[in-house]
């Protein structure tokens, strides 16, 4: 069991090649910085819907972006 454990966390381990690292940075601040934007949108769509009384349909709009965003940080592990 315990060669297992380990053959296992070595298949875990970080990239090896510099160009493998680099793809992982990149997508990891990219599905952040598209995070951010769904997160800023929704709460912005929400405060037209609530405060200026936009049509139900921004408020529909909101909901579908705060979910998007969801997803994308739970596809980013947090």
């Amino acid at each position: 069991i315990a060669n297992y454990t380990v053959n296992r966390l070595h298949t875990l381990s970080l990239p090896r090649t510099h160009k493998e690292t680099f793809m992982l940075i990149t997508q990891s601040i990219a599905l952040f910085v598209l995070a951010g934007l769904f997160e800023i949108g929704g709460r912005y769509l929400v405060w037209q819907w609530w405060r200026n009384g936009s049509h139900w349909s921004v408020g529909l709009l909101a909901r579908i972006f705060m979910t998007v965003r969801r997803e994308i940080d739970e596809s980013r592990g947090e």
